[in-house]
């Protein structure tokens, strides 16, 4: 089904005062199927956000959104059916996603909104980083699975002050070349250079990052961005 014309086009109402939207998934298989309500921010809510890059705005993809079709760039468009399964099915806890929760087109909103981010990050009880799909995605688990071997590599390294290449130690010399794509994925991930990572992430109560479908430790990935970034 083409949801460009077999349906309506979404169309958004206006906010008050500290109001935001959250969206929650309908339960569809594809994950590409969402609710949108307006809630307000002084109420005692309940909801996750996501942080997320968003990559090129070209190439937009329809996704369903109370029953009409709405366009979105094409990382949120991969992130969906994960984030919709982030809980394994568990519970359906509403999220805030930018990108759909604020109306992109109306400039007032969008000023009034950006202003209340801080805020919205630092009350989500949960907030999902979404690192994308890699090229390996198959070998992503085993390349987490490494990620504490990358770590302690990391740190010889450095003590020894470069004399030896990266991949000499702890047997990270015989891994092939799309396991280290899939580990550079998750250790050089753009979302790690963004402008926006402080207010998102930092202020978070708790963060957890999804690889394709993988979760990867926030501890064990912190350590592993740390020794990357201290061997640039």
């Amino acid at each position: 089904m083409d949801l460009r014309t077999d349906i309506s086009l979404f169309t958004y109402t206006a906010l008050a005062p500290d109001e935001i939207r959250l969206l929650e998934p309908t339960g569809a298989a594809d994950g590409l199927s969402w609710s949108l309500r307006t809630v307000n921010l002084d109420d005692n809510l309940e909801y996750d956000a996501l942080s997320y890059v968003w990559g090129t705005q070209t190439g937009d993809m329809p996704i369903i959104c109370n029953e009409q079709s709405l366009l979105v760039h094409h990382n949120l468009y991969l992130a969906l059916p994960f984030v919709a399964n982030r809980y394994r099915g568990a519970r359906h806890c509403p999220i805030w996603i930018d990108a759909v929760c604020i109306n992109q087109r109306d400039e007032n909103e969008k000023l009034v909104q950006i202003g209340m981010m801080n805020r919205i990050y630092r009350d989500a009880d949960t907030v999902w980083v979404w690192l994308g799909i890699a090229a390996n995605q198959a070998r992503v688990a085993q390349a987490i699975a490494l990620l504490p071997k990358y770590v302690e590599a990391s740190r010889q390294m450095r003590q020894h002050h470069r004399q030896y290449r990266l991949d000499d130690s702890l047997g990270l010399n015989r891994l092939d070349a799309d396991l280290w794509s899939a580990i550079f994925h998750i250790v050089c991930n753009p979302w790690f250079y963004r402008v926006w990572v402080v207010q998102e992430a930092v202020l978070a109560k708790s963060l957890r990052f999804l690889c394709g479908e993988q979760e990867i430790d926030f501890q064990l990935l912190s350590k592993a961005i740390k020794n990357s970034l201290d061997g640039a």
